[in-house]
This record gives C-alpha cells, sequence and structure tokens, in this order.
C-alpha cells in the first residue's frame, strides 16, 4: 500500500511539474517569432506574417496553463481568475480606444446569455479614473478590469499580455485554465461598417465564434436568448 501510494503521489507531482505555462512558453518562443515577423511585416510579405502567428499559437501556446492572474476591478476589490469555475474570455483594450456603443451592447448580450456559464472579463490598460469614465455602459454581467501601467505592481501581466500582443486582444480560457484561443486583433468593431445594427451583429457573432469554437461548448452552452 505504501509502495502504491508512494507512485500516486510521485505520479501527482510528476504531472503538476510537467504542466506548460503560457508565460514560460511565451518566454521561449517569442523573441524568434517576433524576428521573423518583422522580417516579414519590413518586406510586406503580410501573409507570412499571419503563418507565422498561427504556427506560435498552434504549436506552442495552445492548451498551456493561465497562470492566477490578479486584476483590480473598477467596482473595487480585486479579480483572481484562480477562482472562476466557467471558462471566461479576456478582452484586452486601452482607455483611449473609441469606445463603441453597439459594440458595448453586444458585449452585454453575450454576457447575459451565456452567465454563470461563460465569464467575460474586459482588462483596460490605463488609471482607474481614465477607465470608470468611458465604461459605464456595461452591464453587470461584464467584469470590467484595469492595469495601470504608471504602476510597478503588474510588471508580468503587462509584458505577458500587452506588451507581446498588444490590444484589443483575447484570450478565451477553459476552465481548466488552458488557453484555447488567441485573437490578436480582436477588432470588434470597423468605421466603415453601419454604426447601429450591423455593428452589433458583428460583435456578438466575433464572440460566439469564439466561445463555440470547441466542441465541448456546442454540446454543453445553453441560453433564455434567442
Amino acid at each position: 500500500m505504501f509502495t502504491i501510494l508512494l507512485f500516486a503521489s510521485t505520479f501527482l507531482a510528476y504531472s503538476q511539474d510537467n504542466k506548460v505555462y503560457f508565460n514560460d512558453a511565451l518566454s521561449q518562443h517569442l523573441k524568434p517569432y517576433v524576428k521573423k515577423s518583422n522580417l516579414a511585416f519590413e518586406n510586406k510579405d503580410y501573409e507570412l506574417a499571419e503563418i507565422l502567428f498561427d504556427s506560435l499559437l498552434a504549436n506552442h501556446l495552445l492548451n498551456t496553463f493561465i497562470p492566477n492572474l490578479k486584476l483590480p476591478k473598477v467596482s473595487g476589490g480585486n479579480l483572481e481568475t484562480d477562482d472562476i469555475k466557467n471558462p471566461f474570455l479576456l478582452i484586452t483594450k486601452t482607455t483611449w480606444d473609441f469606445p463603441v456603443e453597439k459594440e458595448i451592447e453586444a458585449i452585454n448580450t453575450i454576457a447575459e446569455a451565456y452567465r454563470d456559464q461563460v465569464e467575460i472579463i474586459v482588462l483596460y490598460w490605463g488609471t482607474k479614473k481614465n477607465v470608470k469614465k468611458i465604461t459605464g455602459n456595461y452591464n453587470r454581467y461584464v467584469t470590467i478590469t484595469y492595469i495601470d501601467e504608471t504602476e510597478n505592481l503588474s510588471n508580468s501581466i503587462i509584458k505577458t499580455y500587452k506588451h507581446s500582443f498588444g490590444a484589443p486582444a483575447c484570450f478565451f480560457v477553459s476552465s481548466t485554465k488552458q488557453l484555447m484561443a488567441l485573437d490578436k486583433k480582436f477588432s470588434l468593431f470597423s468605421f466603415d461598417m453601419d454604426q447601429t445594427k450591423q455593428a452589433y451583429a458583428y460583435t456578438e457573432n466575433h464572440i460566439k465564434e469564439l466561445i463555440f469554437l470547441f466542441e465541448e461548448f456546442k454540446k454543453s452552452l445553453l441560453t433564455d436568448r434567442q
């Protein structure tokens, strides 16, 4: 019995230590990707640039584990991602992004429709004061967080989630805290489209594509909204 317990504990410890974390994978593979990507952009080979990103994502980042993120909430207190039981969508934005009401409305619709099944978190890069000014129209189903880059408390988060991919970007994380999708050009709205119904539909469909990208969510997610 002792031998069995020893083997089991050793196996569990090895399994936990063997986890590949997003930050570590990024540190290992980002530099060569950036070098090749910059060269592709210099040569105006935008197709190659996209291929390079897709390769980085598919071969090194997908299914890696997201370490706990401690994010200050605009409403007060902190959000810790390890405490979230459901899959979550982390949308990163900047305070100088022009706030589009139809985009916010579409995010609100998704957050309410899939409440208690998928958490929607919007992370703004900026001061609490500036974030508060532009986020008043999000509903209670969307968690608004912020990182003040003038403070030095969250350097690792800034480096990993902003400096590596810019903003806006979107990270879809499973309930096991594994990265399932990453959209580094998460443009929810375009000014050349109709700024009412079309903008709303585009945003809503874009988020749904991410959520329903995987079979497990297609089968398990239910909503009382059409």
